[in-house]
């Protein structure tokens, strides 16, 4: 990247009307993405999904008047529903007013500098082209339901249009991309990680096998299946939820490398493929081949002198370089740790998670409030980082060698690998100390011990309450 370039954090893929009503409303979600990413681009969706229950179950119907995926709502205990789903594309006059709701949004929550928006929708087609996610550079362009993948590109061509294929290892024609018709002036990147898993090569270990109605993932369409094809495409990744959490962590997130947070500036980014995906923690990735930077296509003479910078919120593992499909060179950057006492001064990142608790079911506790203040003894704090899986965070406060932030633990995410939370970079000693006050708990750790194992900070006594008081 240039000197010039800044690293944006986006969400491409948050659907929205999928039910007779948006829930909730489209100003509650996009304030909620505003808080911590710097671009959205909506999704609208052009279909409705409704409940067609089983005759055993016709009277009982705990999902369909629910908000998120049907499939969320099951696997977060929200009713045994057993039946089928019907999705059907919406009538005109919906269409067209629900599409100028989400114009006048976007419009209105646009804001050069702080938060960029791009009117979106989602395209199926005749189910025989691959799914897309179409945006614009601004409002004033109309959908396009229906029709085939060439007459998409003509209706966006002329209007400032991107169309982006997503889930692409599902069978080629059928909710997959057919490469041979793809556009890569028009589909300058393909979005290989999502709720539904990768579509970066075939047999990956986090293949599509999470939506069991357009599962497994196969090969034919995969994101190498393109490259194969010399296509020049880069690589992204989005949500594709249905949740209220617009840039969910751990479903997918776009990274992008533009020279000041505008439509224009993020737009030029797009078309030159200056675009990574992250499927969780905000990884700091750089690659340059000689001065050319990501996304570049180069003269064959360019000597193949390749850079990689890349920082993570944790200890790398390696770094892959691939040339036409095949691992042409490892580099592991270290092991983990570090010298365990110390006087010199170095950066840190700590994570900071709060949940976990009795799943929902067992006893009835609801969400949890976690108010924190972390304080350095001898250091600054110097940024953050969210890691959140639902709304109700809030934005830290940071003020040099402290940070005041609160986090909301759901029940229904108890059962979850991962819970809402943070990673702060702070400066400091190995030697120094980091206090952390977590509700009515203070804890004191050496940042040479912090560096060396995790820690868990519990709260048996209000546990051990909790089991009395519903037992």
């Amino acid at each position: 990247m240039t000197q010039t370039h800044k690293l944006f954090w986006g969400e491409t893929h948050h659907n929205t009307y999928q039910r007779a009503e948006q829930h909730p409303g489209l100003d509650t979600l996009l304030t909620a993405a505003r808080q911590h990413l710097d671009f959205y681009a909506a999704a609208y969706y052009m279909c409705r999904m409704d409940p067609v229950p089983l005759k055993e179950t016709a009277s009982d119907n705990p999902v369909g008047s629910g908000k998120g995926h049907p499939g969320d709502l099951l696997r977060r205990g929200k009713g045994d529903w057993r039946g089928l789903f019907y999705e059907y594309q919406k009538n005109n006059s919906q269409l067209n007013r629900e599409w100028k709701e989400v114009e006048a949004a976007t419009l209105s929550h646009n804001e050069p500098g702080r938060f960029v928006t791009f009117p979106g929708f989602e395209w199926q087609g005749d189910l025989t082209w691959g799914d897309h996610n179409v945006f614009y550079k601004n409002e004033g362009s109309s959908i396009y339901p229906g029709g085939t993948l060439a007459g998409l590109y003509e209706h966006i061509r002329n209007r400032d249009g991107l169309a982006i294929p997503h889930h692409s290892a599902y069978r080629p024609g059928c909710r997959a991309p057919r490469w041979d018709h793809c556009d890569e002036r028009l589909s300058p990147f393909v979005e290989i990680y999502s709720v539904h898993g990768s579509s970066e090569r075939d047999g990956v270990p986090d293949g599509l096998r999470a939506n069991g109605h357009m599962g497994p993932g196969i090969g034919g369409s995969t994101y190498e299946d393109a490259l194969r094809r010399g296509l020049h495409v880069g690589a992204i990744a989005s949500t594709d939820n249905w949740t209220d959490s617009p840039g969910r962590w751990g479903d997918g997130l776009m990274g992008c490398w533009a020279e000041e947070l505008t439509r224009e500036s993020l737009w030029e980014a797009f078309l030159a493929r200056r675009v990574y995906a992250v499927t969780g923690d905000r990884i700091q990735l750089q690659f340059t081949c000689g001065d050319h930077p990501m996304g570049s296509i180069i003269p064959r003479s360019t000597p193949p002198v390749f850079k990689v910078s890349g920082i993570g919120c944790d200890a790398i593992d390696r770094v892959e370089i691939l040339r036409n499909d095949h691992v042409i060179s490892i580099v592991s950057p270290g092991t983990r740790g570090g010298d365990p006492s110390g006087s010199a001064r170095g950066r840190f990142r700590l994570r900071i998670e709060a949940g976990w608790g009795p799943k929902p079911g067992e006893i009835p506790t609801g969400d949890k409030q976690w108010n924190g203040k972390m304080a350095l003894s001898d250091g600054q704090v110097t940024d953050w980082e969210p890691c959140w899986l639902h709304t109700g965070q809030r934005a830290p406060s940071l003020s040099d060698s402290s940070v005041e932030f609160a986090i909301t633990s759901p029940q229904e995410q108890a059962g979850e690998p991962f819970q809402n939370g943070f990673v702060f970079e702070f400066e400091s000693t190995l030697d120094g100390w980091l206090s952390l006050k977590i509700n009515d708990r203070l804890v004191e750790y050496r940042v040479a011990d912090l560096l060396a194992s995790s820690q868990l900070v519990g709260f048996e006594e209000e546990s051990m309450e909790q089991i009395r008081k519903h037992t």
